[in-house]
């Protein structure tokens, strides 16, 4: 016995006015699977679209705060390294503390001499920027920006944090 798809679809008799089943064909169903299959890439490429938009835009707001995109592009080589040294299975069991692992566990620059010259020119735009994330998250600013150690660090874990959802998301 062969099974063949069935589908009714719901349509409105135009004398009538009564809402009725009408049983579509093997071809017209096959149709309809296309359309959808087809509505679904679709999405999937608008997605894939916002995401790089997303990343464009996450960039041009950084260099509009005056923050060059060599820092967020260093950061996330940094990240793309680690992760490329972690075993998938590893990856699979900590998916939740990525951020964590690669941000939090140890200093991006240790000590306040590279710390300066990392920040350069940037450093009252990242000043800014770590100031208005810790604003937004926690209503107040913890971090001490009289150390450039710190300040960097902070930056460093704040951007981290959108390079790794990303990846989780993708």
């Amino acid at each position: 016995m062969e099974l063949t798809k069935v589908m009714y679809k719901r349509v409105q008799n135009p004398i009538t006015k009564k809402w009725e089943n009408v049983k579509q064909t093997p071809e017209q169903v096959e149709i309809l699977i296309a359309q959808q299959e087809e509505r679904k890439r679709k999405e999937k490429e608008k997605e894939k679209c916002n995401e790089l938009l997303a990343d464009e835009l996450h960039i041009a707001k950084l260099l509009s705060n005056g923050i060059a995109e060599s820092k967020y592009t260093e950061i996330k080589d940094c990240f793309d390294d680690w992760i490329a040294e972690q075993d998938e299975e590893w990856i699979a069991e900590n998916i939740d503390d990525l951020h964590h692992e690669c941000f939090n566990t140890d200093y991006y620059i240790y000590g306040a001499y590279k710390a300066k010259e990392w920040l350069g020119n940037d450093v009252f735009a990242i000043i800014n920027y770590v100031k208005e994330y810790e604003q937004f998250n926690f209503n107040q600013v913890t971090t001490d920006f009289s150390d450039p150690e710190a300040i960097v660090n902070m930056y460093v874990y704040i951007i981290g944090e959108e390079i790794v959802n990303r990846f989780i998301n993708d």
